[in-house]
């Protein structure tokens, strides 16, 4: 799967506020672009367990577990249901479908 830089960043502008974390005293905050990025990975391939997933980010395998859960449940609340118009089903069922 590729995804453009472009998308990406459109992607990232929408999602930001929602996945961004504040740097504590001891450590920086992973940057969204990244988490954005461990998530969307994540989703691309399944079957990539956490442990590679986390090794490949530099990150450690709880976090990438948590931002992955994290970011594909703001894309399924904020994408889904703000940005994609979806069919309603009565919408059509009001009508006679009989041949």
């Amino acid at each position: 799967m590729f995804l453009g830089t472009q998308t990406f960043d459109h992607v990232e502008g929408i999602l930001a506020q929602y996945i961004k974390r504040k740097d504590m005293p001891m450590r920086k905050a992973i940057s969204v672009r990244k988490r954005l990025a461990v998530g969307l990975w994540r989703m691309a391939n399944s079957g990539e367990a956490y442990r590679t997933i986390a090794t490949q980010f530099g990150i450690g395998l709880s976090s990438a577990c948590e931002i992955t859960n994290e970011v594909c449940q703001v894309i399924q609340d904020i994408i889904c249901y703000e940005k994609i118009d979806l069919f309603v089903v009565h919408d059509w069922a009001i009508h006679d479908l009989s041949w």
